[in-house]
């Protein structure tokens, strides 16, 4: 089963949304940096995090070498912020896995040394391919991201997706 490692910002477009247990039921072993899941993700309860969890979430600690390791990504990349080098150098660590950021310069770091690169609307898009939840969720979904002035997605993507969904509600 292949690896979807997180950074902050799609698990928290897709906390708005109202995925994140949804989201659990693909195929797909799903982690994140423990540092990235205990100070970077305020806007989610406690009890929720516990649920995240529960439905297989890995929150993985790194070692004193992948800390400097990412410390070190910091320090060459300066758009990158410290917890998205993390994120990545845990990437790193894990063979054929997929990278979810909605970070431009961490897609393109991610790229460059040869990790596949995804976003949000790929998890969505999955999430329709796989049928791990009703159409109507989706299309609630991307109405939220669509008028959430704080996710910053394609539009067109966004309203090519609502489109056609709605032929399927």
């Amino acid at each position: 089963m292949r690896s979807v490692i997180f950074d902050s910002s799609c698990l928290i477009d897709m906390h708005k949304g109202r995925l994140l247990i949804s989201m659990l039921n693909l195929p797909y072993d799903f982690q994140i940096p423990e540092i990235i899941f205990k100070d970077e993700l305020l806007s989610i309860a406690s009890a929720e995090k516990k649920s995240l969890k529960k439905h297989g979430l890995k929150v993985v600690g790194l070692s004193g070498e992948s800390v400097l390791r990412a410390n070190r990504y910091f320090k060459q990349n300066p758009r990158l912020s410290l917890k998205d080098c993390f994120a990545l150098v845990l990437a790193e660590q894990v063979s054929d896995c997929i990278l979810l950021t909605g970070d431009a310069n961490l897609r393109h770091t991610a790229s460059d040394i040869r990790i596949e690169v995804h976003g949000v609307l790929w998890v969505i898009d999955e999430m329709r391919n796989n049928k791990t939840v009703n159409p109507s969720v989706l299309h609630r979904a991307l109405s939220i991201f669509k008028n959430d002035e704080m996710i910053f997605l394609p539009e067109r993507e966004i309203e090519m997706r609502l489109r056609s969904l709605k032929r399927e509600l």
